[in-house]
């Protein structure tokens, strides 16, 4: 009985880091709570980036602009 709780225990720890965690988008390189996206000829920032987020990169790319809400999601952050 007790692998099965500790199997599950790991089931519901390993969901919820991943949701926790969210994707790296393929065109940023993701370390912990930093993400690089720099150099990448982005003209958006992506939207799939981890909402434990804390250091984004996004040097040399060409983003005009971002919508008021485009890192609302973010709360996390502390440096762009």
């Amino acid at each position: 009985m007790s692998t099965c709780k500790a199997v599950v225990l790991a089931v519901i720890l390993a969901l919820c880091t991943g949701i926790s965690r969210g994707q790296c988008p393929a065109t940023c390189h993701c370390d912990g709570t930093v993400v690089r996206c720099k150099g990448q000829q982005l003209l958006t920032i992506p939207l799939s980036l981890p909402d434990a987020t804390t250091y984004l990169d996004l040097y040399n790319n060409s983003i005009a602009s971002l919508p008021a809400d485009a890192l609302q999601r973010l709360t996390n952050l502390k440096t762009l």
